[in-house]
Formats: structure tokens, sequence, C-alpha cells
């Protein structure tokens, strides 16, 4: 029994350290009194870039609002649909490719080696 937990908790350390490659950068001026802030808006229309990796994907962007608006409103805030307000927010996200796929030798200049395919080379990943 006691083997079976420990399995558990190193599967779930496993799992959470694997998770640790998704990295958040915030920056802020900590001298600022954001009290002041009593309503706020989401971006809309032009104030959003269509290139922008959230506003490709509408179901994540929505569930980034969600969580914003859940934290804001915990904190005193108003969310506003129109009108003059206090903040305007717009959320963004970049990613960068961190698979690289080569395929070496082969049909154009590579060595012949059956073992490899009918024209030889290799793939790294």
């Amino acid at each position: 029994m006691r083997k079976t937990g420990t399995l558990i908790f190193l599967v779930a350390m496993a799992l959470l350290i694997s998770c640790s490659s998704v990295t958040v950068k915030t920056d802020y001026d900590r001298e600022y009194d954001f009290a002041k802030f009593k309503t706020y808006r989401w971006a809309a229309g032009k104030e959003i870039n269509p290139n922008d990796e959230l506003a490709k994907a509408p179901l994540i962007y929505k569930r980034v609002q969600d969580a914003v608006d859940k934290e804001l409103t915990a904190k005193g805030m108003k969310l506003v649909e129109s009108g003059e307000v206090d903040v305007v927010i717009l959320a963004h996200a970049g990613v960068k490719e961190r698979m690289q796929i080569h395929n070496t030798g082969g049909h154009y200049g590579g060595w012949y080696d059956p073992y490899w395919g009918p024209y030889g080379g290799t793939t790294h990943v």
C-alpha cells in the first residue's frame, strides 16, 4: 500500500514538473495606485490585433476573459460594456515553435541506404 502511494506521488510530481515549460511574463509599476480603478472593459474591434494568437482562438480568449473577470470582480472592479471606463483590458499571447524537423540525406544528394526507406536519409526531430 505504501509503494502505491509513493508511486502516485512521484507520478503527480512528474506531471507538475512537466507543466513548468509554460512561461508567463508580467510587468507593472509597483508604485502606482491601482486601487483608484473601479470600472473596466475589454478591448474590442480594431483595438485587437487580428494576428494575435488569442484573437485566432476565440474559445481560449473567452476563457482568459472569464478568469480575469473573476479576479477583477473579486477585487471590487465592475465590468462595463460601453461608455467611460477607468481601464481598457487587452489580453495578448504569443507562441514560439519548439519542435524542429530536419530531413537529411535522401533522394536529393544524400546517400542510399535501403534500411532507411527507398531514397535513404534520416529525419531528426
